[in-house]
């Protein structure tokens, strides 16, 4: 993947380009022609910027949390629901939400500085078309009872689940229904998953097969990879070590821990194979990653029947594995830029990777054993709302698929 997603010049991973310029305003050593703007050093700049923003996100983050999504339309007319519907945040957000908060603002598709103008315009138009024409039309004509749910919760009958996956009820299971939302969202994301392959066949098709007929040596017309083949490649062998060691220990934890049987670990393997290089020739040119979490829970809840653990757990496989790929093409991307030899840049990442499964593996098991309720509504300060809330994986598995 390397020959197409970090070689080539076109492939740029704009992520990496704030923390070029973050490295080289902290270590390189300025001219006194780039002095004169606001006279004052980038280093300079960057402190004051940070500071400031530092002192901002208390108003946002703490002391007044409207402020990262207020919609002021809705205060004009407290009691009407159309125009709360219609303009508030937790509605179609159509307009009048005021948002001061960037991390709200990069919250979903990244830092929009980043994101090239001609991908935010893709965004714009498929938002327009989605959230503000086709969603209301479908709500307020009634499609499927759509009137009949909030829009933007799952359960309309604010029921709780066991952690087997089944509703805290006594009545009939034709209750237990999917209601519309995640249905049309599912639609949405099978369109897009068949225009990522149409796209990357159409359009990158004859590129990925040269691709990987040309050797790092031969791309003379590329400064980068000029200077980067004075370095030794991380051989193809170190990789495929690592990926057994990890297979092999993923397989050992699945079928003593009874997560899901062992032999979907090959199916979550090849899903993430297929889908690395359209999905990463994407994120290189727009910073924009395409989620697969969705149709790897509807795919697990098939194969895993009535089994929320594994449906979670062969998700987390799939777009996991597939996050760690990408983080490291987007990692070694970054020492193209910056002239790091490949192989340092191997070890790095599998020292760091190495030791943050460590860390994060006794923070878990300090935090679960050592702290009273954890993620139960009755605790004041460990409440877990984002773990509380990830209802879809259970409502899948609960129906099978």
């Amino acid at each position: 993947m390397r020959r197409c997603l970090v070689w080539p010049s076109d492939m740029i991973w704009p992520n990496n380009l704030p923390y070029i310029a973050l490295f080289r305003t902290l270590h390189e050593k300025e001219h006194s022609a780039s002095l004169q703007w606001l006279n004052m050093s980038r280093r300079k700049f960057f402190i004051i910027v940070c500071s400031c923003q530092a002192i901002y996100y208390w108003l946002p983050g703490y002391i007044m949390p409207v402020l990262s999504a207020f919609s002021w339309l809705c205060m004009c007319n407290t009691k009407n629901i159309l125009l709360s519907q219609l303009t508030g945040f937790n509605g179609f957000a159509i307009i009048g939400v005021l948002i001061l908060n960037w991390r709200t603002i990069r919250g979903l598709f990244g830092s929009p500085i980043v994101v090239p103008f001609w991908a935010h315009v893709n965004i714009l138009v498929g938002f327009v078309c989605v959230f503000w024409i086709l969603m209301p039309i479908a709500y307020y004509t009634n499609l499927a009872g759509f009137k009949y749910l909030p829009i933007s919760v799952y359960n309309p009958s604010a029921q709780f689940f066991t952690a087997d996956g089944n509703y805290f009820t006594d009545g009939p299971s034709s209750s237990r229904r999917v209601p519309i939302s995640p249905i049309f969202t599912s639609y949405i994301v099978y369109a897009s998953f068949v225009a990522l392959g149409v796209h990357t066949i159409l359009y990158h098709g004859r590129d990925i097969i040269q691709q990987f007929r040309t050797s790092l040596k031969n791309r003379e017309n590329d400064i980068h990879c000029t200077l980067m083949s004075k370095y030794p490649e991380a051989p193809e062998w170190w990789y495929i070590i690592v990926f057994i060691i990890a297979f092999i220990i993923a397989c050992i934890i699945c079928h003593i821990d009874n997560y899901m049987p062992w032999y979907f670990l090959f199916l979550t393997t090849v899903f993430s194979f297929i889908f690395l290089l359209p999905i990463g020739i994407v994120q290189a040119k727009t910073n924009l990653y395409i989620d697969t979490s969705f149709i790897t829970i509807i795919g697990g809840s098939y194969l895993v029947k009535v089994s929320p653990i594994g449906t979670v757990t062969l998700s987390v496989f799939c777009n996991r594995s597939l996050f760690q790929a990408l983080d490291l093409l987007s990692n070694l991307k970054l020492g193209h830029y910056m002239k790091i030899s490949p192989r340092a840049m191997f070890t790095i990442q599998l020292v760091i990777t190495a030791l943050s499964a460590i860390v994060k593996y006794a923070i878990g098991n300090y935090l679960v054993h050592n702290i009273p309720q954890l993620c139960s509504s009755n605790s004041t300060d460990w409440s877990c709302p984002a773990i509380a809330i990830d209802i879809l994986p259970i409502t899948y598995a609960s129906q099978g698929g």
